[in-house]
């Protein structure tokens, strides 16, 4: 064993602290005999049969020879007749009782590593005197818990802060509890102030709260059972921001409404008014009420106030400003600018009712190309500044609201919405029913018409705006061109696929233009067409509206069939003629097109097996369908609150000239309510003829034109002669 030491104090109290070697014992070795020897020899050491200590080093003793502890000649007065010796001895756990002695030893917390230089053991001995203990051991250990222990610092991420003192006072000063605060001492902070519990203070005692006849403020209206729940919740349920929050939400902003100072500009700038909950329900009551019944102070509460308002002042202070400003002026952000208002860009044709962004036309696939062309827009236009890096490119692209690629048609708003928490769950299951409910009828139609039925069930949509040109040139990135579309009709039973393919110098995108693609399709149907079942989307100016509701009506009439028309759910409408237009963007790939025509080359060959019908319209094939009017409007209600278009799921053709709707799959059919004041017979019906809807080809802007001519020079010479004869204005 080292060397024993020893360590009086006054008024009776003894430290004994024995050093172990570590290198010549391990914690195995302090077995439970060996303890009981070393407390003994202590024991006699420290009781009155030994009346001096004497202080001895003797090093590499082994852990059994505590004879080596002799008495001193220095004398301890004993206080009592009976002494506590607390031994620790590290890895043992020993309790023995002697007649004038009690001895304990509790199994230490630290773990014997083989780094350590010394392990120690220790006790004391204890009369009626305060502890003192001001002397440590070699290891820095002593004894009680008033006093420091040597620990091992916790390993990154496992040690636990809720065992910290100091996160302990912040969980008791955010509960309202009794905890110690900061205080600064001899010009250091330290956490001995004591803080007591927060409680809830008496009622208000004003004049509101003694009567019920108050019309403002209803002090009276909370008992004291009510105000402790409010308390209670407050402080044992929430967290700090929680709290801010909560006060900020139950106290009401508004101008003065008198002026009492007789200075020019008061200091008062907001009158603020106090809510407490009751139920469902806020209740305002006095200043007051409100600061008691939470157990707050005045102070705190404007300083959540204060703090909240000085945070919405940052936002709208000059720094925002000036920064706008700053980016407005910068010469490289405008580089990217120009180079934008440059790029011809489109509107989506489905989303543009809700969607003010503008998105460049389909040539380029992802930012990193378009960052690329700029590179070289810089080059060739030899700016003298370094181009800006993609980062700052990309968000000058965010800020003038420009898009790459057009919204998808499908993307969900309202499941959209929901994942976000936006919209509640009684909404996001209603819409998810709609789209079950179609989703079954659309498949029960399909097994019916498969079955060897009579009649056809098909899917119609139209496809992503196509361009031509469309060659891999840098000419082609800052010309507009011409915009061409594909209306596909897919035939669920014989899997026929119909398109009916024009450029916008032949037609536009009206609802004349799509009745015209869907009358001429059901004509040409051979074999029995009775009924005739159509799923599409719910856009409007397509596919619902009242133009395509009057072709409909009038083709029922005229082939006596009965003809339906069904609308998918808004952001469900999957449909089997998607397929299509997924097989033609696949065959376009690193496929060059100079003209439309080579369009219509592309969709012959698309699907080899079955090729596709393909119909290259011109003007003098859309009709005008306005005439006859047999209705002026399909909206099933005529006031606010009822049905509106939108809200049609079924139409219902039918060839005694009526129209009949549905607002759910699952309903039954029900007669359209708005008619026309001149309704006509069906024989004057059939007497009318469809007009023309054009006169002749649809003219093109001039840009346009000017840009189709500069695009020449990338194209062959055998197609020049369709863009000079392109209509203009």
């Amino acid at each position: 064993m080292d060397a024993s030491k020893f360590n009086q104090f006054s008024r009776g109290q003894m430290c004994v602290q024995l050093s172990l070697n570590a290198s010549k014992i391990s914690q195995k070795d302090a077995t439970t005999t060996n303890t009981t020897n070393v407390m003994h020899k202590a024991a006699d050491c420290l009781s009155g049969e030994s009346s001096s200590i004497n202080q001895t080093n003797k090093p590499n003793t082994d852990v059994n020879d505590i004879n080596s502890l002799t008495p001193n000649t220095q004398t301890i007065p004993p206080e009592t007749n009976r002494k506590v010796l607390h031994i620790r001895i590290q890895g043992t756990t020993v309790t023995e009782l002697r007649n004038d002695l009690d001895i304990e030893c509790h199994e230490s917390d630290l773990e014997l590593e083989e780094n350590d230089v010394s392990n120690s053991i220790w006790g004391e001995a204890s009369g009626n005197s305060n502890n003192s203990p001001d002397v440590l051991g070699d290891a820095g250990l002593v004894l009680d818990g008033n006093t420091p222990v040597k620990r091992r610092r916790a390993k990154k991420g496992e040690s636990d802060k809720s065992t910290w003192v100091r996160e302990r006072n912040k969980t008791l000063r955010m509960k309202g509890k009794e905890y110690c605060g900061q205080e600064r001492v001899e010009g250091k902070y330290t956490q001995t102030k004591e803080v007591k519990q927060r409680g809830i203070r008496p009622p208000c005692n004003c004049h509101h709260s003694k009567t019920s006849t108050s019309t403002k403020l209803h002090c009276n209206a909370f008992n004291s059972n009510e105000r402790e729940i409010i308390f209670n919740t407050f402080w044992d349920e929430m967290t700090w921001d929680q709290k801010k929050v909560y006060v900020k939400t139950l106290m009401t902003a508004s101008f003065p409404k008198r002026k009492t100072s007789k200075q020019t500009e008061s200091r008062r700038k907001t009158s603020w008014t106090y809510h407490l909950n009751k139920g469902d329900m806020l209740i305002q009551v006095c200043k007051q009420m409100f600061l008691t019944t939470l157990g707050l102070g005045e102070k705190m509460v404007y300083g959540w106030i204060s703090q909240d308002k000085e945070e919405k002042d940052k936002e709208m202070i000059s720094p925002g400003v000036k920064r706008r400003e700053r980016l407005s002026n910068d010469p490289h952000r405008n580089d990217v600018k120009e180079f934008f208002d440059n790029l011809p860009k489109m509107p989506s044709h489905y989303c543009r009712s809700t969607s003010d962004k503008l998105y460049l036309e389909p040539v380029f696939r992802n930012m990193m190309e378009l960052y690329h062309v700029f590179l070289g827009y810089c080059k060739e236009n030899d700016i003298p500044r370094d181009p800006v890096k993609i980062k700052t490119f990309c968000n000058v692209f965010q800020d003038m609201n420009l898009a790459l690629f057009k919204p998808k048609k499908d993307q969900c708003d309202i499941c959209c919405a929901h994942e976000n928490k936006n919209i509640s769950d009684e909404i996001y299951q209603r819409h998810i029913e709609r789209k079950d409910e179609a989703r079954r009828e659309k498949i029960q139609d399909k097994d019916w018409a498969e079955k060897g039925n009579e009649g056809h069930v098909v899917t119609m949509d139209l496809q992503a705006v196509l361009l031509s040109p469309r060659v891999t040139a840098s000419a082609m990135y800052y010309k507009t061109k011409l915009a061409c579309h594909n209306f596909t009709i897919y035939d669920l039973t014989s899997k026929n696929v119909t398109c009916y393919f024009w450029h916008e110098g032949q037609g536009d995108l009206s609802a004349n233009t799509f009745a015209s693609c869907v009358v001429d399709y059901i004509k040409a149907v051979d074999g029995n067409k009775d009924p005739f079942i159509m799923y599409s989307d719910g856009c409007t100016y397509q596919n619902r509206n009242v133009y395509m509701a009057n072709a409909l009506l009038r083709l029922s009439i005229d082939e006596n069939i009965v003809i339906y028309q069904k609308i998918l759910e808004k952001g469900h409408t999957q449909m089997e003629c998607d397929s299509v237009h997924s097989t033609v963007e696949g065959k376009l790939k690193h496929r060059p097109i100079y003209c439309p025509a080579n369009y219509i080359d592309v969709l012959h060959s698309a699907r080899p097996r079955q090729p596709y019908t393909v119909k290259y319209l011109s003007y003098d094939f859309f009709k005008d369908h306005r005439h006859p009017w047999m209705y002026n409007s399909i909206r099933p209600g005529s006031k606010a609150g009822d049905p509106v278009v939108t809200d049609i799921r079924v139409l219902k053709y039918t060839p005694d000239g009526t129209i009949q709707y549905k607002l759910q799959y699952t309903d039954e059919f029900r007669d359209l309510p708005r008619r026309s004041r001149s309704r006509l017979s069906i024989e004057g019906i059939q007497e009318c003829t469809v007009q023309q809807l054009l006169s002749g080809p649809v003219p093109i802007s001039g840009t346009k034109y000017n840009h189709l001519q500069e695009l020449k020079s990338v194209i062959p010479q055998d197609y020049h002669l369709f863009y000079d004869s392109l209509a203009h204005h």
